[in-house]
């Protein structure tokens, strides 16, 4: 359990350390300010997101924010800040809604001491069951502000001339509006949290030949700010030898003790962990590394694939299977998103955070993870396609069920002339709700048409249709909006 005074003493450092630091080092290499100011009109056919009695209205919204970059030898930084009013026609209701991401690493003394931080303020849809939408410009109990405020220093050296080594301290607060059991219309909470994790690590890398040797340690703490709600904790030690057999090719082994307090037999992997692979490298175009293993009385695997088929052409996998949270999981999302000038936050595809069906609750329930990824990108000169496909099962503690999501996403992008670009996205996605013989199918579909009228002004108007189609009374809901749009950046 954490208190309110170490809540405000992460916040205060994170805040301090992630804005004056980088600041105070700056040297002459210019900062990018993009200001911008964003009015729109939507009109949407289920403003509420409710099955029933659905109700039309217009919304005008008045966006003004700013994208900060700085990156140099020393800095890297990206940030964008935006306010968002909006204005409901139908009743003369106005909401006020910001959001926040900002990402910044920092290296201090060169080779030895950086620091990174991240901060992000947005809205997220809680429970999977209740309403849902790709469109800001509605209303919904289920939407809910989460802050996350992360600071990780890192040290880093060399053994003689045996290996390299790391240590990494990370401290990560959850702020959630959803930390009371009386958040109506939930019916479950998510506690805010402060997450303390140490990795430390030291690696021969290639100095020995064909042997390569890894010595790991991982320690990773949930703490929620709530008595009535068990803290999540995991710790893992181990050894790792690999050996080149020709060119390409290599076969690794390890071996340590894990440790975990969940309550599940088969999810507990306190004991002996293990696991062997192979990595291999045909090129430097093709990796893949592979690796099954035991950890207590479960079995692990991981697998990661990067293929670049052409210069345009890229595929990418991945495969893992772990104990997490969702406090956990969050800040690794948020790790993973990038600034874009025009598009605000996105994920590694640009898609607007906004714009993702919700896979899974957030809840203070601890699991058991097994997701798989696989992707492409192509790009040409004027052009750009994406495919994705996902699937992910969760083993909840305490015996509270198993859940599994899966879904398959793609996005064109076309430059049609030198001020207009096209933009579509479609996305379908399968919830298995756990506990129940409930199943949920949504459909997200997004067409978006801009252009540039000049150096500083853009506009364009977008259509977006979300749906969800539910084997349960009441859990259909279905949105149609259509956004007119112009931007100006200073």
């Amino acid at each position: 359990m954490v208190s309110g005074s170490r809540f405000s003493r992460l916040l205060m450092s994170s805040a301090l350390i992630s804005v004056l630091l980088p600041l105070g080092m700056v040297s002459a290499d210019p900062i990018r300010i993009v200001p911008r100011f964003t009015g729109s009109v939507i009109l949407t056919d289920n403003v509420n997101l409710t099955d029933t009695n659905t109700q039309n209205d217009i919304i005008g919204r008045f966006s003004p924010g700013v994208s900060v970059f700085i990156e140099n030898s020393r800095i890297s930084l990206q940030s964008d800040y935006e306010a968002n009013f909006l204005y409901f026609g139908n009743t003369d209701d106005t909401d006020l809604r910001h959001s926040l991401f900002t990402r910044v690493n920092v290296d201090v003394i060169r080779e030895h001491f950086d620091i990174s931080g991240l901060a992000s303020v947005r809205q997220t849809f809680f429970d999977r069951s209740l309403g849902f939408s790709s469109n800001q410009a509605n209303r919904s109990g289920n939407r809910r502000t989460v802050q996350n405020y992360m600071i990780s220093p890192r040290l880093k050296g060399r053994v003689a001339a045996l290996a390299d080594w790391s240590l990494t301290y990370s401290a990560s607060m959850i702020l959630s509006s959803a930390d009371s059991a009386t958040a109506n219309p939930l019916s479950f909470q998510f506690s805010d949290t402060l997450t303390h994790s140490i990795y430390g690590v030291a690696d021969t890398g290639d100095r020995f030949n064909r042997l390569r040797f890894t010595a790991e340690t991982n320690y990773a703490k949930v703490d929620r700010d709530n008595a009535n709600v068990r803290d999540f904790s995991q710790a893992t030690t181990r050894g790792t030898i690999e050996y080149r057999l020709a060119r390409g090719i290599s076969i690794l082994g390890s071996a340590g003790y894990g440790s975990s307090n969940l309550r599940t037999r088969i999810l507990g992997r306190d004991g002996f962990v293990w696991d062997a692979g192979v990595r291999l490298t045909p090129s430097s175009r093709t990796s893949l590394l592979a690796r099954f293993g035991r950890a207590g009385k479960r079995t692990t695997s991981t697998v990661t694939l990067n293929y670049r088929v052409t210069p345009r052409i890229n595929i990418n996998g991945s495969y893992s299977d772990g104990l997490s949270s969702n406090a956990t999981n969050f800040a690794n999302i948020n790790s993973s998103l990038n600034v874009n000038p025009d598009l605000g936050v996105v994920d590694q595809f640009d898609i607007p955070q906004s714009q993702t069906a919700p896979a899974f609750d957030f809840s203070d329930v601890d699991f058991r993870n097994k997701i798989g990824r696989l992707g492409f990108t192509w790009k040409h000169t004027r052009s750009s396609v994406y495919g994705n496909f996902s699937i992910e099962r969760r083993s909840f503690d305490g015996n509270a069920g198993e859940a599994k999501s899966w879904g398959v996403s793609s996005g064109y992008r076309h430059d049609l002339d030198r001020k207009t670009n096209l933009d579509v996205n479609v996305n379908y996605r399968r919830n298995d709700i756990e506990n129940s013989n409930r199943e949920d199918h949504f459909f997200y579909g997004r067409f978006a048409l801009n252009r540039n009228l000049s150096r500083y002004m853009t506009t364009g108007i977008s259509y977006n249709y979300s749906q969800r189609l539910s084997n349960v009374a009441n859990g259909d809901i279905k949105e149609n909006s259509l956004q007119f749009f112009i931007r100006g950046n200073f």
